[in-house]
């Protein structure tokens, strides 16, 4: 075995570590700061509506209205951060219309489920 194929080796053990350590800090991430997703493989809005039968959320953004397919159940978590209080875990049903939220396809593909919602919370 040469070095190169150590380092090979190496690099393909380490990234799925690298990419379960990112999901699980994303929690403590402020809306919108997470690098390398927020504003590339993520959208940013104002949720219009969350319709929990037909498994979508309507969400406004600068440029358009867009629905998009919640199914699976992404994720969500709840920024409090702007408010100094620690960021929790939550459910789609603790997303209020008018909130903003970041959503994070899976395989940062907009076809591809939802990964995760992060939902700012201004009460």
């Amino acid at each position: 075995m040469t070095i190169r194929h150590l380092i090979v080796i190496i690099i393909l053990i380490s990234c799925p570590l690298f990419l379960a350590a990112q999901k699980s800090a994303e929690l403590y991430i402020p809306i919108g700061k997470s690098p390398g997703v927020s504003g590339e493989h993520s959208v940013l809005g104002t949720v219009e509506d969350i319709d929990l039968q037909d498994s979508t959320i309507t969400i406004s953004t600068e440029t358009a209205s867009t629905t998009i397919s919640i199914k699976g159940r992404p994720e969500v978590m709840m920024d409090y951060s702007h408010l100094k209080q620690p960021n929790e875990m939550g459910s789609l049903t603790d997303i209020p219309e008018g909130a903003t939220v970041e959503l994070k396809y899976e395989h940062n593909k907009p076809d591809e489920p939802v990964d995760w919602i992060k939902c700012k919370v201004d009460y």
